[in-house]
């Protein structure tokens, strides 16, 4: 028998800097037991830079279906919420094919963004 879809806004958050990523997840089982940490280029790059223990987790809403996880996460990531020195996000959030970008997200892109060049290797703990 098949897991039911679970449907979930999250944010992640740099315990330090409290830079933080805001995300939609569907998985199968429970929703606190999932792994998922976000797949943004940003969060993934901070997660080489400094490792993904020392960023959090916290569920923010869940949700009987995807739309409506994706309805909350375009209320949550909404443009102001990208001009926040803060985010780590690069696009509005949700599902729609017609995701926002802004001007001043270019300043975390290429070179700009302050893991440019990072080659460090993840740790095994990292990898497992």
């Amino acid at each position: 028998m098949a897991s039911k879809n679970n449907h979930y806004v999250y944010r992640i958050v740099h315990k330090e800097s409290l830079h933080f990523y805001i995300g939609l997840r569907t998985c199968k089982g429970t929703i606190e037991d999932d792994p998922y940490m976000g797949s943004g280029t940003v969060i993934n790059n901070y997660y080489k830079k400094y490792g993904k223990d020392v960023f959090s987790k916290e569920i923010l809403h869940t949700f009987a279906t995807r739309e409506e996880a994706s309805t909350k996460e375009s209320e949550l990531v909404n443009v102001e919420t990208l001009k926040d020195p803060l985010c780590l996000n690069l696009k509005t959030g949700g599902d729609s094919n017609y995701s926002t970008y802004i001007p001043i997200l270019k300043e975390r892109t290429g070179s700009k963004n302050p893991n440019f060049g990072n080659h460090k290797k993840p740790s095994k703990e990292i990898i497992e």
